[in-house]
């Protein structure tokens, strides 16, 4: 499967894009949900939702969905009056992948990156955030993507010595050149 387009989230001040879909549960419970299709292989849902943590409540701000004959609709069809939603359905976890990408599965939101921001969401409300190291947890014997990770580092180790390489022929063309200016 191809990786998915993921949703905005603005917390504190910062937008994000997380690797979760709080909307997911919450669609078959809406009349016209049977009329979402995918506008491509990068965005299966058929929908992408803004999101924003205010006053450490979570809401549906804003969302641009496919349906039927590819018509695009927003946040009005499917929440007719409504300029945003308190997402009080939601109770679970968002990731937030924060830095460089450390593992690339092709897969959902399945890539490693260097750290994940989790919010813990109770019927909407925020009740905990944490942050996870993992560029540290990948030592850990049981990290699912071990072999994806060393082939990474294997990968930036020659990227590196590739670059090392070029700077040292660089600085050796440099100095000839200058020392033939110089005529010595």
């Amino acid at each position: 499967m191809t990786a998915q387009i993921r949703e905005r989230l603005k917390f504190n001040g910062i937008d994000y894009r997380m690797a979760s879909e709080p909307l997911k549960g919450q669609l078959e419970t809406l009349s016209n949900f049977n009329e979402l299709k995918p506008p491509n292989d990068a965005c299966l849902r058929g929908y992408y939702g803004s999101w924003e943590i205010k006053n450490n409540k979570l809401y549906l701000v804003a969302l641009d969905a496919v349906i039927n004959d590819y018509e695009t609709v927003n946040l009005s069809y499917f929440y007719p009056g409504q300029t945003e939603v308190f997402a009080k359905w939601y109770t679970g976890k968002l990731r937030i992948p924060l830095g460089e990408r450390i593992v690339h599965v092709r897969s959902d939101y399945d890539s490693v990156y260097e750290k994940d921001l989790f919010l813990r969401i109770r019927k909407g409300v925020l009740v905990k955030t944490w942050i996870v190291n993992n560029s540290e947890d990948v030592t850990r014997e049981d990290f699912p993507y071990k072999k994806e990770y060393q082939d990474y580092l294997r990968m930036v180790e020659e990227r590196n010595s590739i670059k090392d390489a070029q700077r040292s022929q660089s600085k050796q063309r440099f100095k000839s050149f200058f020392y033939k200016l110089l005529g010595k």
